[in-house]
């Protein structure tokens, strides 16, 4: 998935804005923008304000003092004023990425708390928060209503609070995981589906689905559809709920859609499996009761 900012672009397309006020703030707003660059597009050289890049799409290098690092979608890179540093677009996917330009005495505090702000690059998920705190920065910048600049500035600071802290990435691929496994459990009975679930982790549909796979062995389908198989089983056997009423209460809006689902899954039908599992329950619990006629 790529967030796309600009209506339609073409290659080495770009938009932005420049802030024409003085800085009214501790923060400064310089220039805010979005870029689908051309093959092998390079800067190499040193900026007077601070730049924060967000990578939509593609791939390409961004190299700070000897260290080079390959970013993607969902990529982050810094640069501080005065320090030298380079970036390259891929050949054959190059970037299509977004920046926001800044400055001002606060952000020397800025950086104590988020040490990536004087330079550097960060590799992970996609995060929607970011990408579109990015947007609306680009919206303002290129709107220039009134008031533009003090919307612009509250959409930064949400940018702000959603970057990761000094230990690299707030959550671990592992706490991803484990956190759509609880959403899953939480919420398996409402009629959620995958979207829904990486969308209310912040995270990329197809970064969240690959990662659960990879980690899991399964699929975010596959453990959502576990999960209103095994309640859908327990109200069968259990209740006198009628067909309909397991499906809505297993998260399913549709009986029809429930009970294609059970029949694939179980091979045959909910009425027979009910019935079979009724007469299951029947045999054990005469085999558990005892005998009115056992001796000692």
């Amino acid at each position: 998935m790529a967030w796309n900012f600009l209506p339609r672009t073409h290659l080495g397309a770009h938009r932005g804005g420049y802030s024409t006020t003085q800085a009214w703030s501790e923060v400064d707003l310089r220039n805010a923008g979005e870029e689908v660059c051309r093959p092998r597009h390079r800067y190499l050289g040193m900026r007077d304000h601070y730049i924060i890049h967000l990578v939509l799409g593609g791939r390409g290098s961004f190299t700070l003092g000897q260290k080079r690092t390959e970013l993607e979608n969902g990529g982050l890179f810094f640069i501080a004023p005065g320090v030298p540093a380079e970036y390259q677009a891929d050949e054959q996917a190059p970037w299509h990425y977004t920046w926001i330009g800044f400055g001002g005495p606060g952000i020397a505090r800025l950086s104590e708390k988020i040490p990536y702000l004087r330079g550097g690059a960060l590799s992970g998920a996609p995060n929607l928060l970011l990408a579109r705190s990015f947007g609306e920065i680009i919206r303002e910048f290129v709107g220039k209503e009134m008031g533009h600049e003090l919307r612009a500035l509250g959409h930064f600071h949400q940018l702000l609070s959603a970057l990761p802290g000094p230990a690299a990435r707030e959550e671990s691929a592992s706490n991803h995981v484990e956190a759509a496994t609880a959403f899953l459990i939480r919420h398996h009975t409402l009629t959620i589906d995958v979207a829904q679930v990486s969308e209310a982790l912040g995270l990329e549909r197809t970064y969240l689905s690959a990662l659960y796979r990879r980690t899991t062995g399964t699929t975010l389908f596959r453990a959502l559809e576990d999960l209103r198989l095994s309640r859908a089983e327990k109200l069968l056997r259990e209740t006198a709920l009628t067909t309909e009423e397991v499906a809505r209460s297993c998260g399913y809006s549709e009986g029809a859609v429930f009970m294609k689902m059970w029949k694939r899954r179980k091979g045959i039908p909910c009425g027979p499996w009910r019935r079979r599992a009724m007469e299951e329950g029947e045999k054990t619990v005469r085999a558990s009761d005892p005998s009115p006629y056992a001796t000692d």
